[in-house]
């Protein structure tokens, strides 16, 4: 990764080329419903301990859905996704204060 800066003109330019994103998405939904239960969601219902989206994989659902989980401070411990930390050694992160 490179960082390039350009002082000239009225303004400071920087640009950092190949850049990394710090957190990368594994695992996978455990059907847990966290995600939905806290929200407290109309279209989540469940079949014994499993949870069931109505309107999964729906493009009319709501951006939320379609994002989530986007950012690791926002996963709870029954979910069965994580995060690696590109930026330390691939450490795992799974809950906010694991950040």
């Amino acid at each position: 990764m490179a960082l390039e800066i350009n002082w000239e003109g009225t303004g400071i330019i920087a640009s950092i080329s190949n850049p990394k994103m710090r957190y990368e998405l594994r695992g996978q939904c455990n059907r847990c419903g966290w995600c939905c239960d806290h929200e407290d969601c109309e279209y989540l219902v469940y079949e014994g301990e499993k949870a069931i989206c109505l309107i999964h994989g729906n493009e009319e659902r709501p951006l939320k859905c379609k994002i989530f989980p986007s950012a690791p401070p926002i996963i709870h411990k029954e979910c069965g996704f994580y995060f690696l930390d590109t930026w330390e050694n691939n450490r795992i992160v799974k809950y906010g204060r694991d950040l």
